[in-house]
């Protein structure tokens, strides 16, 4: 595989678990006033979060990959 469509693939990747990341956020924004989606837009945010720590762990370990 090219370095050229191993960079698009990973920032492919990255790009959709962003969107991922702000569709939730995006629903926590929406909902955050609603007090029977409290617990929803709680999870919401916990799944964003460790979506972005897998997100930074796996270009941390491509980065070390290419060095």
């Amino acid at each position: 595989m090219r370095l050229d469509s191993v960079m698009k693939e990973t920032l492919g990747y990255i790009n959709d678990e962003l969107v991922s990341v702000m569709g939730r956020l995006r629903f926590v924004a929406n909902n955050i006033d609603d007090i029977s989606k409290r617990d929803d837009c709680c999870q919401q945010v916990e799944v964003a979060l460790a979506k972005l720590r897998d997100l930074i762990k796996e270009t941390d370990l491509k980065e070390g990959e290419n060095k």
